[in-house]
């Protein structure tokens, strides 16, 4: 018996309605139980003994009926561009478009979600990137170690700079890390798949879109950042997370020390040592000179290539992010 919700996908081609169901099925927090089904008459007959939820079928194969029941959804695959009346409530999504798109559109339409698992044992290890010194490559080397840590296990990166260096192909239909806020604490019992639909991916590497605007990043204040850190954690999906920091972040000490660790990009100009030298004088006057303790210096050497976050991680990059793991 299944233990989810159950989403079925319904289309005359075998082939491609065999490859969608794996690869939603392999969604990490796909809320349903997937089956597929290439003929009306099993599909019909699969709902006399198990209800679906979800339909998610062909504009070529539906019709008015498919769905037996009530309290489901029709989620339609929309390919032609001719106009399509219904006598039933149904939600159109674009068939050709990738996976991870129409999961995001799965998510988008569909209110259950996996909770948080309870007293997760292992949460993900949190590193801080953050330095006083701009330009200092920060940004890119917390993507690359990102990728580093996702060869090993499931990685997440959080850009909480604006106006984010990393362009996404899905930047136009999905928020931004400010929206997890916004879904922490008006959508709670929906987190977990609000927080999917918001995830661009690279392999093990997942990362949330920084804050488009630095005035949605002022409104959020420290104990709505710690709270998010906090929940995330909770979902246990992740081994590391790393935080990509600025200091218009409120609270930012705060986020610091729940890191494990921190990294701060250095140089050796007189301006930078200045700003190196008057940030490390904060720490103290403040009461956190403790993080001082676990915080890594990096003064970088020059990198002949730095890459996009779904290319390989350059092996100049890679033999130093080794050279510094060790």
């Amino acid at each position: 018996m299944l233990n989810h919700p159950i989403l079925a996908i319904y289309d005359g081609e075998g082939s491609y309605t065999a490859a969608l169901a794996g690869k939603l099925a392999q969604e990490a927090y796909m809320p349903y139980e997937i089956c597929a089904f290439t003929k009306e008459e099993a599909l019909l007959e699969y709902q006399k003994e198990h209800p679906i939820q979800v339909l998610l079928v062909s504009e070529e194969a539906y019709r008015k009926g498919l769905l037996l029941g009530e309290g489901g959804m029709i989620l339609l695959l929309r390919e032609s561009s001719k106009e399509l009346t219904y006598e039933e409530e149904v939600h159109e999504i674009p068939r050709f478009q990738s996976v991870q798109g129409i999961y995001r559109s799965i998510l988008r339409y569909c209110e259950e979600a996996i909770l948080p698992r309870e007293g997760n044992e292992h949460p993900a290890k949190l590193i801080g990137f953050f330095s006083p010194i701009k330009r200092c490559l920060q940004s890119t080397m917390a993507m690359e170690l990102g990728k580093y840590y996702g060869e090993k296990g499931k990685t997440l990166y959080l850009d909480f700079e604006c106006f984010s260096a990393w362009e996404s192909p899905f930047e136009s239909e999905s928020g931004d890390l400010t929206d997890l806020v916004y879904y922490m604490d008006c959508a709670k019992a929906q987190f977990p798949s609000r927080f999917e639909s918001l995830i661009h991916s690279n392999g093990n590497l997942d990362w949330v879109q920084g804050p488009r605007s630095f005035l949605d990043l002022d409104l959020v204040e420290k104990e709505k950042w710690l709270q998010l850190l906090r929940v995330i954690r909770g979902l246990g999906k992740y081994d590391t997370i790393i935080l990509d920091l600025c200091e218009q972040v409120q609270g930012i000490f705060q986020i610091l020390e729940e890191c494990e660790s921190i990294i701060t990009i250095e140089r050796t100009d007189p301006a930078s040592r200045t700003k190196l030298e008057r940030y490390e004088n904060l720490l103290r006057v403040t009461g956190h000179g403790n993080l001082l303790e676990k915080t890594s210096r990096w003064l970088l050497p020059t990198f002949s290539s730095l890459v996009r976050p779904e290319e390989d991680i350059p092996s100049e990059v890679r033999n130093y992010l080794v050279q510094k793991e060790q």
